[in-house]
């Protein structure tokens, strides 16, 4: 009962103008585990986002992108002649990991360049080389990538520790 008043349906937004639907589908979810995955997700990748963007510009990108992502669902659904009701704060959430995902970009990847682009060509020449164990170069990589993704984290936790004391 509460997700026919609460989700995002194109037909009531547009016929009806019930335009309050595509902010009130982000708080309404299909189920238990529905609710239970989206909040895992912005414990682990929310809590950080707005730690590095701060509080108002989270509030910013979570409600905007769960908008937008609502106007998405709508415009898909209306060309597809699909009639259905969507909940959910997938489109928010998705919208936090986009904006995560910028942060470390323009963060890190920006200043490396260099970095990035001899990483690409290595792997372009081992594929498009025979005789090459592309096996090595890409478990090589991904292992590299994740091991100092661990210990970059871990190292970054000590460094905040230390300051807080």
């Amino acid at each position: 009962d509460i997700s026919d008043k609460l989700a995002l349906d194109w037909t009531l937004v547009i016929n009806h103008g019930e335009f309050y639907r595509l902010l009130t589908c982000m708080f309404v979810h299909a189920g238990i585990d529905h609710i239970y995955n989206n909040m895992i997700v912005l414990l682990f990748i929310g809590s950080y986002f707005e730690l590095a963007i701060g509080r108002m510009n989270y509030i910013i990108v979570y409600f905007s992108s769960g908008i937008i992502a609502g106007l998405t669902s709508m415009f898909y659904n209306m060309s597809k002649n699909n009639y259905v009701q969507s909940v959910g704060a997938s489109g928010a959430i998705f919208g936090i990991i986009g904006g995560m995902t910028a942060i470390i970009l323009v963060k890190y990847i920006h200043k490396h360049k260099k970095i990035i682009f001899i990483a690409f060509l290595s792997l372009y020449s081992g594929f498009s080389s025979q005789g090459v164990d592309n096996a090595a170069h890409v478990g090589g990589f991904i292992s590299g990538f994740l091991i100092s993704f661990i210990i970059y984290s871990i190292r970054t936790v000590k460094e905040k520790r230390n300051v807080s004391r």
